[in-house]
């Protein structure tokens, strides 16, 4: 369960990216549809946010509602961009 207006690492953050760096950026998205999935797409509300340091990605998913969520499991394809 995510809190109301908080945000929590992603499992498994943060992610190895041999060679990334603060000054990269993360494109991302999702590996299938979310709409169907609690807490993302038409049943969210839920944000994720995504951001390189030396080596790796980090990922968190925040909420900002008003109302505590306990996300669906969902995946993401992760990219470091130059």
């Amino acid at each position: 369960m995510i809190s109301a207006n908080a945000c929590t690492a992603a499992v498994g953050s943060p992610f190895t990216a041999k060679g990334a760096t603060t000054s990269m950026v993360v494109a991302w998205g999702f590996a299938s549809n979310p709409n169907s999935v609690v807490g993302y797409g038409a049943i969210g509300g839920l944000v994720i946010n995504a951001f390189p340091t030396t080596n790796a990605i980090n990922v968190y998913v925040c909420n900002p509602t008003a109302h505590p969520i306990t996300p669906g499991a969902i995946k993401v394809n992760l990219r470091v961009l130059e």
